[in-house]
């Protein structure tokens, strides 16, 4: 009989799990390295290009991409048969339901995931109307790191924009506050790994299915 219960007591639903712990721990791991590479000066600002600092901030939304897909309840996909819909949300609500009192706003935020994977739609509307006579922006900063909006005057146009005063990373119209991201992860990991009392190694395990 297929029910929540079947679901979260069927062996390989501690898989889940680990997935959760191996997640936020990629997450955890490179917003610290984030934060680590992009320190504020004491004094003035910086502005650098620094593709490993992007590499990671793009590890961290994937990651938290796929955390995001296994708490939340997607729509019912054209392929999908019912029993096989019915089992993903009666998994996706079993680990929603121990996260319960856990903030996933930034966690489930796919604004600017979309935005990134859409990038050149939206490069290719602002390319039009630039061709057409209309000036995008005065200045456009395209996969750079600032310490602060003040670096330029006036204020730059965000094309994957890391602040690191702030901890946000800006697309266009949309962000992302890596800080909160990064406490939220720790949350998840903090709450899972209790649930799996404790365990050492978690994010991987041999299963016997005998």
């Amino acid at each position: 009989m297929l029910d929540p219960k079947s679901v979260s007591g069927n062996i390989l639903f501690p898989i889940y799990l680990h997935e959760l712990i191996w997640l936020t721990e990629s997450i955890i791991e490179n917003c610290e390295c984030v934060f680590k590479e992009a320190l504020i000066p004491e004094k003035g600002y910086f502005i650098q290009v620094d593709p490993k600092l992007h590499s990671k901030i793009n590890d961290i939304l994937i990651s938290s991409a796929n955390i995001a897909k296994l708490i939340t309840g997607q729509a019912r996909k054209k392929s999908e048969t019912d029993s096989l819909f019915k089992c993903r949300k009666f998994r996706a609500d079993t680990i929603k339901e121990l996260l319960i009192d856990i903030d996933l706003t930034e966690i489930t935020n796919k604004q600017v995931r979309n935005s990134i994977e859409h990038f050149e739609e939206y490069l290719d509307k602002m390319l039009l109307k630039n061709i057409k006579g209309q000036k995008p922006h005065d200045i456009i900063a395209y996969n750079m790191t600032i310490s602060h909006w003040e670096v330029t005057e006036p204020k730059a146009y965000p094309m994957r924009l890391y602040v690191a005063s702030e901890k946000k990373f800006y697309n266009m119209n949309y962000v992302i506050d890596i800080q909160k991201l990064y406490q939220e992860a720790i949350e998840i990991h903090t709450r899972i790994i209790k649930y799996l009392d404790n365990i050492e190694n978690a994010g991987g395990m041999l299963i016997s299915c005998k």
